[in-house]
């Protein structure tokens, strides 16, 4: 690394005297963001939607880096709260330079036993929560200001189960570039990270915060209370002695396409409910086969080029970039940090 380049990046990464809004700060990508935002020198405030080890992580961090930070609970799919904590930027920061809107649901369904709550639940926490943050932080946002919004990678290509959750991470990316649109002569840029399968934090894999596992894209919040249709893993048609995966088993993901993919058993942020490796399945007469190969198997193409899923600081440091001058004229972009999905 060149002399006098710290690991933070050259000058134009450093964001001292900025002023930056973070949502969803008590999962992995949240967390993380507020982090480097506060290491790059931005005073930021950091919002929450409940209390856990997570948060209590970022408080103690957040001191330990010095600053007039602050830790704010709210929930962005309530506009009275909202509108709370844009107020308190208003008196704490007198205006924003930064807003990352990290704060998004997830769910797993297949569309037949898809509910209309559960639709609901997801669009709002996602698409209907950044809305009414940007709508509120606008009259705080001012020439060479930066919106950054979290989504799914998925969302690029479709995952089955996720159709509402797929829905609300492709929404997003519809509703950067038509800020970006509108809000691009104004001085003001918007644009997206679009994330794939991100590592746990320790704090995030024991369960901190509502809902259990997290998106891997953006922290989002799959439901605390779960129905029918998003209790237990969906079924497929395959063998009847399919392996299961009992609730009590180590959360695992398919990774790969439709066609092509592996078993990972290890703990990782984004898929919803841990589900057994589909069974591969004999083609119908004059069809291609629905799975891949069978868990274990060697991989023809490994699903992700890296080999391995990202980190949460990761996408912090494409937040960053975003959100500093060396994007300056980035705008309506999005930015994809999946390892090569």
């Amino acid at each position: 690394m060149p002399a006098g380049v710290s690991a933070g990046g050259r000058a134009g990464a450093r964001l001292d005297g900025r002023r930056a809004l973070v949502t969803g700060v008590d999962r992995g990508v949240g967390r993380a963001a507020a982090l480097a935002l506060a290491d790059a020198g931005a005073t930021v405030v950091a919002a929450y939607r409940a209390e856990g080890a997570s948060v209590e992580d970022l408080r103690v961090r957040l001191k330990e880096r010095g600053g007039m930070h602050h830790l704010v609970r709210a929930d962005v799919t309530d506009p009275d709260e909202v509108t709370q904590l844009l107020d308190l930027c208003r008196r704490q920061l007198s205006g924003l330079d930064v807003l990352v809107n990290a704060d998004t649901a997830s769910g797993s369904a297949r569309l037949a036993a898809l509910t209309v709550a559960e639709w609901r639940r997801v669009l709002d926490g996602t698409l209907t929560g950044m809305f009414l943050v940007t709508r509120e932080a606008l009259p705080l946002l001012g020439t060479g200001a930066s919106v950054v919004n979290l989504t799914s990678a998925a969302a690029l290509r479709g995952r089955p189960a996720r159709a509402h959750d797929l829905a609300a991470k492709a929404g997003v990316l519809g509703l950067t570039r038509a800020l970006a649109r509108e809000l691009g002569p104004d001085g003001i840029r918007v644009n997206a990270v679009a994330t794939g399968r991100i590592a746990l934090d320790p704090a995030d894999a024991a369960g901190a915060g509502p809902g259990g596992p997290a998106d891997a894209a953006t922290g989002g919040r799959a439901d605390a209370t779960p129905g029918p249709e998003s209790a237990a893993p969906p079924t497929r048609p395959g063998p009847a002695n399919a392996p299961q995966v009992p609730a009590s088993a180590p959360q695992g993901h398919w990774l790969g396409s439709a066609t092509q993919g592996h078993w990972v058993g290890t703990a990782m942020q984004g898929f919803g409910p841990a589900v057994a490796p589909p069974a591969a399945l004999a083609p119908a007469p004059g069809s291609t086969p629905e799975r891949g190969p069978a868990p274990g198997a060697a991989d023809a193409h490994p699903p992700v080029a890296l080999g391995r899923p990202g980190t949460p600081e990761e996408v912090a440091a494409a937040v960053l970039f975003l959100a500093g001058d060396l994007a300056r004229c980035v705008t309506g972009e999005t930015l994809t940090v999946d390892g090569g999905m």
